[in-house]
């Protein structure tokens, strides 16, 4: 994807609202958008126990449903594309 506008998203009202911004932007400039979720996941080398992997697991289900809900967001007449991380 080229140059173009990074906005990251949670789910929250207000990452709705920059997530409309963006996409406003996007289509005023004619530039890709790319949103960004975050799953916020602890390191397992710092703890091998199965709470970590138990919570991990939960972080990226819960990204993946904000990643789903920032998709349906967006509308067809704008480039975007939804990226996960981890971190």
């Amino acid at each position: 994807m080229a140059a173009g506008i990074l906005v990251p998203f949670s789910g929250s009202r207000k990452s709705e609202r920059a997530l409309a911004a963006a996409v406003s932007t996007a289509r005023a400039t004619n530039v890709p958008l790319r949103v960004l979720v975050l799953a916020a996941v602890e390191d397992p080398s710092r703890c091998c126990n199965l709470q970590t992997t138990s919570w991990n697991a939960e972080l990226r289900r819960l990204a993946a449903e904000d990643a789903n809900r920032a998709s349906a967001l967006l509308p067809d007449d704008v480039d975007w594309e939804v990226v996960v991380r981890e971190g």
